[in-house]
């Protein structure tokens, strides 16, 4: 009889734990992947718009064409030959090395040798040369060699005003900080996997015909979410279960909302990101197609996000940012949604409401946001926002509504900041 017991339990754990192995390697495959594409993706979009930034800087302080005078680079009429202090500023400021090219050559650069001298004067890759002199198109690598450093790095071509490539724009981050933060992340996400398999082997091992059926209902839940699909749900028999199989099968659940979270999350202020709004309003607009409901959108932008940054520093801005978030959300409690749509932005979106109703609200919201006090080690920083408002009554179409509501936010800067634009009529 003992050896049929142990017999017994030896084909439970078989039926059980192999899947589940099976299946959790291959869970930490994908999330690994979309993890690597996902940050990778986010540190490529930093670096694009720090070089946009900051080529936009770099022409309203030295205005003018590049050329070369007795060996000397200028732009206009100034000499920049050794003028470090805009990529010395970028390094200081965001920790990124920023390099201006002149054709080929590298003229300003934050990159230095071992000995500390900047690597000035010498030769871009030939494959950035061909992309980005010769085509004149953006180049991006994860693993471009600079002074025999690795890099993830952006470049994008500088123009004179007739139009010509002259030189480039460098941005870049060692890729070994890059691949630190990002392996960071996938072994935070990889323990929490391997924690729910081992809970799985041992409540698996005490249960028999029902016990198998739960768990292969939970193994197709999470093949699911390998796969890709954040939206499937668990059998609901797995979670009436008062036991170790039921506790797994909330587990499993935690992992998805985990996965949905890394997903589709802003790291900065907690809020939900852009991607997680474009899947919201879709959702939205079907039922308002299906069952004749309305909601109301508003985009706002906080007011001179600039001034905060180069006042006070980045830092202050994203504490800014997080304590904003937190009003916004303290705000938006039953009354609908609020997402990071990215950079300053935000979106609100109210349930059931039309603009008319949705502007009450909204200009509560401001005196909430006026009132409140930010503040930066000693300094108070003053905010406002300016809001574009839309509702779906006027389109039910996602892009148009967007637009609409872009358009009105635009107004609203335009007409002077701090206020709240929507149309009175359609």
């Amino acid at each position: 009889m003992k050896r049929k017991k142990r017999k017994f339990a030896i084909n439970v754990m078989s039926l059980a734990v192999i899947p589940i192995l099976i299946l959790g390697m291959f869970v930490i495959f994908i999330t690994s992947s979309l993890i690597y594409t996902a940050l990778k993706g986010e540190v490529a979009n930093n670096l694009e718009d720090l070089a946009r930034v900051s080529y936009q800087d770099f022409d309203m302080q030295y205005p003018g064409d590049y050329y070369l005078n007795n060996n000397h680079l200028y732009k206009g009429t100034e000499d920049i030959q050794n003028d470090f202090n805009l990529v010395d500023l970028i390094k200081n400021n965001t920790g990124v090395d920023a390099t201006l090219f002149y054709q080929d050559k590298r003229i300003l650069t934050t990159i230095r040798q071992e000995d500390g001298k900047r690597v000035v004067d010498t030769i871009a890759p030939d494959e950035v040369i061909e992309t980005v002199l010769n085509n004149d198109k953006e180049f991006f690598s994860d693993s471009v060699v600079i002074n025999v450093s690795s890099y993830v790095a952006f470049y994008m071509p500088s123009e004179n005003i007739d139009q010509h490539v002259v030189g480039m724009l460098f941005m870049g981050r060692p890729r070994a900080d890059v691949m630190n933060h990002i392996m960071h992340n996938i072994y935070l996400v990889s323990l929490s996997i391997i924690t729910i398999m081992i809970i799985a082997i041992i409540v698996s091992y005490y249960y028999s015909k029902k016990t198998i059926f739960a768990l292969n209902t939970t193994k197709h839940f999470l093949g699911a979410v390998a796969n890709g699909d954040l939206t499937t749900e668990i059998d609901p028999y797995v979670l009436q279960r008062h036991d170790e199989i039921g506790d797994m099968g909330r587990f499993a659940v935690m992992m998805k909302e985990s996965l949905s979270d890394l997903v589709g999350k802003d790291p900065l202020t907690g809020l939900h990101n852009r991607h997680s709004c474009d899947v919201v309003l879709a959702s939205l607009i079907q039922r308002v197609k299906q069952k004749n409901t309305s909601f109301a959108v508003a985009m706002g932008d906080v007011d001179f996000f600039k001034y905060v940054n180069d006042t006070y520093g980045h830092q202050a801005g994203d504490e800014t940012l997080r304590q904003l978030a937190k009003v916004i959300s303290t705000h938006m409690e039953h009354l609908g949604f609020v997402f990071r749509w990215g950079g300053e932005e935000f979106v609100l979106i109210y349930e059931d409401m039309d603009r008319y109703q949705a502007f009450k609200h909204l200009e509560i919201l401001q005196e909430q946001i006026d009132q409140e006090s930010i503040y930066w080690k000693d300094d108070k920083v003053k905010i406002t926002m300016t809001f574009g408002l839309a509702d779906s009554n006027e389109y039910n179409d996602l892009d148009e509504l967007i637009n609409l509501i872009d358009d009105n936010l635009y107004r609203g800067k335009k007409e002077g900041r701090n206020r709240i634009v929507f149309n009175t009529l359609k």
